[in-house]
């Protein structure tokens, strides 16, 4: 099921893995997450939710939005 399928987004996991499991772009999820923009691909989530602090959740949810097409436009 979809749920199952955000459960094992893990801190573990680098965004690159992250983008080819759920098919969500790297870069999305960095801007949705409010991080730099230069953010390496294959750093970890765990590392990067110490660095910047945000919630796997969060991601989870970014990740289920874009699944649901509920994608906000880019501010410009």
């Amino acid at each position: 099921s979809e749920a199952e399928g955000l459960e094992s987004i893990r801190g573990f996991m680098t965004l690159a893995e992250v983008e080819e499991m759920t098919g969500v772009p790297a870069d999305y999820i960095i801007s949705e997450l409010g991080l730099p923009s230069n953010v390496e691909h294959d750093e970890r989530l765990g590392t990067l939710r110490t660095a910047y602090g945000f919630t796997i959740h969060e991601v989870r949810r970014i990740v289920q939005a874009y699944g649901q097409g509920q994608v906000r436009p880019q501010r410009q």
